[in-house]
């Protein structure tokens, strides 16, 4: 610490004790200076531009300020006080230079002394400067400072002498200088208490880690700087038969074998020179007293003292000669396992392979790298009578020796008798398992070929079987339903459920943005279902399948070329069918098992190809093709004059304005189409429309009436955009914005005016909208009328 910091630390009340060399005062004013400090400079003087935080400074001559009367003194210094105190300042500094001291001794030792009682009154700092004079005047000096900066530290006095003394005789003075030398007695006698204590508690410290050291396996020693031992703990004779005696001065050489001993030395050598901090399992050949060798791992550190020299190296060896020789063995032991003709593999008693052997890499078609770590479950076919898993089970009771169906890594099975055996520990516990395993392809190729057709026969009729009763379950299911994303739940559950396939998705064409969008999806993420793929953008595998018009399969999304951008959540393996009827692409069927990661086979793309083919079925079958008809028409001019390729909004509490337009339009030219909550039947006979064709929107599927539900948005679409292909000019009326709200929302029900409205805009068409202005909430009603043309339905 320096003299700046240690003023730094003062606090309000401080009364300070400084012999300076330099009267300028300027860095001790400066350091620890609060913002909205007041400054009183007796004797010095403080330049205004070095103190921008300070609030007020008042610089005093020492001619004006000197009395012989100490009263007169503090009594001017307390009217400066008085004056920081009106001011409101956040503190109060008082600095002031006491060379003065020497021409008025009395008077400035009163004065010191009733210095400390302002500062305790007024919350102030007061920093004295004091010159150096004659030994007396320092030294009444310091008995009237609490506080004195000596050596750059701040330190509490021992010496001072409270003001409440000079008040008295000068025995009081001698009284309190006795009592503060009594004080430091009993201090430098407590001090000299807790030292032995702590010294009794260090030895007792140092007792237990010397009998730990003592009786730890391991040699702990200790070398001077020249490499001599200074301390050896008995372990040592137990490693190398010397007694800690017969070694203690002598240097490391002498038990380092020859051949290891300029590895040792210059170990020890970075060590001492400090480059490098410590030395960690360094295996060294120790010379033994009997010229045994032995082998110890070394870990060594240098210590060094508070000034960076170094103390000493310190480190413990380890006596590693047993396990080498284990090591040597299981070396040997490996190199007889790594050359066998038979397949070895090595697990844990999870079944993760730890080892395998060359001939079982070669067996397996596996590196070794590939299989360990992995499960040995991945050599065992599935269609093994015997699992490994079952094997891990039965070898802990005992060993198992047996035949099993094994597998390549590219998938070809191949018979193997195998021996397995468990490897237990000192309690018996199993720690690890042994397979040995010997290729008899030769021996069982004629039974083998017979049981795989007889199994892989078996597989495809029950699999066949299965795909069939699913097939069939899912046409009867659509067969009871118009509804196209009912018609597509049912489709994508069937292939998830009865295919095996964790997720599906149906994509259809958008001719009319020349996109591709979802349709119905299961288990994928809702956001599929908002996602519209350009046909342009063959980026995608699936754009492909639609293009190429034939199914494309991917094994692996990251390295197939023809994936340069794939779904959100795509899996790394999938498959995406086209979906035709006729000559027409429809759009594309997709499915994947993210989850089982079960591969995709020949047979799962030939029984989606199926279920497209029953998506083409259910969509032309459903998809009504609504024939455009000419009304009887009459002789009277139009009454409503409206605009082609125009949405109108018709604002009216009952749908008969919208109606009224609809009809005098069908009967000038137009032809007509109706979509309509009221029942057509109802319609057709209010306002005369023999031919019209008009369809209900209702959940409720009626044989006699033509249906759409609510909720069947894809429908919708397409049964408008079809009619408004066919008629020109059309005039097309879909009653009921506030029916599909609720059954939909508000946003899917934008969305879908819009569509129609892009379809009516590339034509010669109207749309009428009857919308009943107080059936949505107004911020949609809003939206709707910034979106299209409002007729007011309710005026005439």
């Amino acid at each position: 610490m320096n003299v700046r910091e240690a003023i730094r630390t003062l606090r309000p009340g401080d009364h300070v004790f400084l012999m300076r060399e330099s009267k300028d005062v300027h860095p001790f004013v400066e350091d620890g200076l609060k913002k909205n400090e007041f400054i009183i400079s007796i004797g010095g003087n403080v330049n205004l531009e070095t103190l921008k935080r300070g609030s007020a400074v008042e610089n005093i001559s020492i001619n004006n300020f000197l009395s012989e009367d100490p009263e007169k003194m503090i009594c001017s210094l307390k009217e400066y006080l008085q004056k920081g105190k009106k001011l409101k300042c956040t503190g109060m500094r008082v600095l002031q230079d006491m060379s003065w001291a020497r021409k008025k001794e009395y008077a400035f030792k009163e004065y010191e002394a009733r210095i400390n009682v302002l500062c305790s009154e007024y919350k102030m700092t007061c920093i004295c400067f004091y010159d150096k004079s004659s030994a007396d005047i320092l030294m009444d000096a310091v008995r009237t400072h609490p506080l004195i900066i000596v050596q750059d530290e701040l330190c509490r006095n021992i010496y001072y002498v409270p003001p409440e003394f000079y008040s008295r005789d000068s025995l009081s003075l001698v009284d309190a200088s006795l009592e503060n030398v009594a004080a430091f007695h009993r201090l430098e006698k407590a001090l000299k208490e807790e030292t032995l204590e702590k010294t009794k508690q260090l030895q007792v410290s140092e007792n237990k880690y010397r009998t730990l050291v003592e009786h730890v396996p391991d040699v702990v020693y200790s070398l001077d700087r020249t490499g001599h031992f200074i301390e050896i703990n008995p372990a040592l004779s137990q490693m190398l038969g010397y007694t800690r005696d017969e070694l203690l001065g002598e240097h490391f050489a002498r038990v380092v074998d020859k051949e290891d001993l300029e590895k040792a030395s210059q170990s020890f050598k970075e060590l001492v020179e400090g480059k490098k901090d410590s030395t960690i399992g360094l295996q060294l050949r120790l010379v033994a007293k009997n010229g045994d060798t032995k082998i110890g791992e070394l870990n060594a550190r240098a210590l060094y003292n508070g000034k960076g020299q170094l103390l000493k190296t310190e480190g413990i060896v380890r006596d590693i000669t047993h396990r080498k020789q284990q090591d040597e063995n299981l070396e040997l032991l490996a190199g007889v396992v790594e050359n066998v003709m038979e397949a070895v593999v090595i697990t844990d008693t999870r079944g993760i392979i730890t080892y395998v052997n060359p001939t079982a890499c070669t067996m397996f078609g596996y590196s070794k790298e590939e299989l360990e770590g992995n499960l040995a479950s991945i050599l065992n076919s599935g269609n093994s009578q015997v699992v490994f898993q079952e094997i891990l089970k039965n070898i802990q009771r005992k060993d198992w020796e047996g035949e099993i169906l094994a597998i390549t890594k590219d998938g070809w099975k191949f018979p193997t008798w195998l021996r397995a055996s468990a490897l237990r520990n000192d309690t018996g516990q199993v720690t690890a398992v042994v397979c040995v395993s010997r290729d008899i392809t030769e021996q069982k190729e004629a039974e083998e070929k017979l049981q795989r057709y007889a199994l892989l026969l078996e597989m495809k009729v029950r699999e066949k079987t299965k795909g069939t009763e699913t097939m069939l379950k899912t046409s009867y299911a659509l067969r009871g339903t118009s509804n196209w994303k009912t018609g597509m739940e049912i489709i994508t559950t069937g292939i998830v459920e009865g295919l095996g396939f964790d997720r599906a998705a149906v994509f259809f064409v958008n001719e009319n943005e020349d996109i591709l969008e979802c349709r119905g999806q299961l288990n994928m993420s809702d956001r599929v279902l908002k996602m519209k793929i350009p046909l342009s953008d063959d980026r995608y595998a699936i754009v492909k399948c639609i293009r190429e018009r034939r199914p494309i399969v991917v094994k692996n999304s990251s390295t197939d070329v023809r994936v340069e951008a794939s779904l959100e959540g795509e899996a790394s393996e999938f498959v995406w069918v086209p979906i035709f009827f006729q000559s027409e692409v429809l759009g594309a069927l997709g499915a994947d098992r993210k989850r089982s990661e079960k591969p995709i086979e020949t047979e799962d793309v030939d029984m989606l190809e199926l279920y497209a083919n029953q998506i083409a079925e259910f969509i032309e079958r459903t998809r009504l093709v609504v024939e455009p008809e000419v009304e009887k028409q009459v002789s009277t001019p139009l009454k409503y004059n409206l605009e082609s390729q125009e949405v109108y909004l018709v604002e009216e509490e009952k749908p008969e304005k919208a109606y009224d337009m609809f009809t005098d339009l069908v009967k000038h030219g137009y032809k007509g189409f109706g979509i309509c909550r009221t029942h057509p039947q109802k319609i057709r006979e209010k306002y005369a429309l023999e031919r019209t064709p008009v369809m209900w929107l209702s959940e409720i599927e009626r044989k006699q009436v033509e249906q759409v539900g609510p909720q069947d948005i894809p429908k919708l679409i397409y049964l408008v955009s079809e009619f408004i292909k066919r008629a020109q000019p059309a005039v097309v009326i879909l009653e009921g914005v506030e029916y599909l709200v609720v059954q939909n929302d508000f946003k899917t029900v934008l969305k879908l005016v819009h569509t129609l409205s892009d379809y009516v805009a590339t034509s010669q068409s109207i749309l009428l909208l009857p919308v009943n202005p107080h059936a949505l909430p107004q911020h949609q009603y809003e939206m709707l009328k910034r979106a299209f043309r409002v007729i007011n339905g309710e005026s005439e």
